[in-house]
């Protein structure tokens, strides 16, 4: 899946899970259909840790 937006970008949200870091808007979390805004590539870095690391039941 691609998101396109006004200014010309294009981002892939299929794949795994990774850090993208785009000049003018920043870091964000992309991939498994997401594309999180997130501060900064610490910020990126916990996001994909949350989202991959299994819950205990």
């Amino acid at each position: 899946m691609e998101l396109q937006f006004t200014d010309g970008i294009t981002i892939e949200t299929s794949g795994p899970l990774r850090k993208l870091h785009l000049t003018e808007d920043g870091w964000y979390v992309v991939g498994d259909g997401f594309c999180i805004p997130v501060a900064s590539e610490d910020e990126a870095e916990m996001t994909i840790i949350q989202m991959t690391v299994p819950v205990p039941a």
